[in-house]
């Protein structure tokens, strides 16, 4: 019966639902464009380069504070961080409480050489970390930039779509 008060009595005018069905197609056509967009810049790798100085100063200085997203978003601790007990550390910790374990100058003088391998192991580790860990760290920066602009982005689309909607389901609910 509703449905019978909104159709059109002559070829001229266009039902109500007719035209919200055409919003609404044009609306999911207009968000499968950007939400391909968003996702592109989301997923985009450091090696296609840096957020441009205008994006970076109008989508995360300007507009993040509009659509209430913080700079800096979380971000886990890597794993890696933890590091293993060494056996220098164990023999250490072992002389510290006094169990020797019956062990001879000879073998303390192995110890000591164990500890030392040990020693430029661990500087040979930090010394490949340190220069792989600054250019990873630059990647990660560049890639959480691309990330954050693609939320701004996406909360900006995701609001318009909302007040958009809204507008145009009252004003066709308040014309008939």
């Amino acid at each position: 019966m509703m449905l019978e008060q909104h159709m059109p009595t002559e070829i001229g005018t266009v039902p109500v639902v007719a035209a919200y069905l055409a919003y609404i197609f044009v609306m999911v056509v207009i968000n499968i464009f950007f939400t391909t967009m968003v996702i592109n810049m989301h997923l985009r790798d450091p090696k296609q380069g840096k957020v441009p100085g205008w994006m970076r100063w109008i989508f995360l200085t300007k507009l993040n504070k509009l659509v209430c997203l913080n700079a800096e978003p979380y971000t886990a601790l890597p794993v890696d961080l933890i590091v293993e007990e060494t056996s220098a550390e164990r023999e250490l910790s072992d002389m510290r409480n006094g169990s020797n374990s019956g062990v001879s100058p000879v073998g303390e003088k192995s110890a000591l050489e164990q500890t030392m391998n040990d020693i430029r192991s661990y500087l040979r580790l930090l010394a490949v970390r340190s220069t792989s860990g600054i250019q990873q760290s630059h990647q990660e920066l560049v890639t959480q930039e691309w990330q954050q602009v693609a939320r701004v982005i996406d909360r900006l689309l995701f609001i318009s779509f909302l007040i958009l909607t809204i507008i145009i389901s009252i004003a066709m609910y308040a014309h008939y």
